[in-house]
């Protein structure tokens, strides 16, 4: 028994080469980092005539200026993420003057439309909560502010 546990060990100086292997390895891979980092240093930054980004459209405005039809489209979500959406939203479309929001929770169970619909009748801002007049629309209710 003692012999074979003799030869499952391997030889002396094999554990230093192979540290010294690894050594070699990481040591080259040290030294391409360092030449990825000083090329990556010479590029120069963007020139200083590019013009500046376009700013972003205001929720709920058209290109003309008067206010389009605001929507939020919560199909699918759970209602706990459907809510804070829902008053991010709300509060997005006051602030850019907005008077309306069509609320697109779908049909289902009808969970989360009623609690979306529990939650406008909550919130001040609301002054009025409607549910789409037209056939084929029940999944939709309307927050008029």
């Amino acid at each position: 028994s003692r012999p074979a546990a003799r030869a499952a060990r391997a030889p002396r100086g094999t554990a230093r080469l192979h540290v010294a292997r690894f050594s070699a390895a990481a040591a080259a891979a040290a030294a391409a980092a360092a030449a990825l980092a000083s090329k990556s240093a010479r590029v120069s930054p963007a020139p200083a005539h590019a013009p500046p980004p376009a700013p972003a459209p205001k929720l709920g405005a058209r290109p003309g200026g008067s206010l389009a039809a605001a929507k939020l489209d919560l199909r699918g979500a759970r209602v706990e993420d459907a809510l804070a959406a829902l008053e991010a939203r709300i509060s997005d479309v006051l602030m850019a003057g907005g008077e309306q929001l069509e609320i697109i929770h779908g049909v289902g169970t009808g969970a989360l439309r009623d609690a979306v619909r529990r939650k406008l009748r909550e919130l001040p801002e609301v002054r009025e909560v409607r549910s789409a007049d037209e056939p084929g629309r029940e999944g939709v209710t309307f927050a008029l502010f």
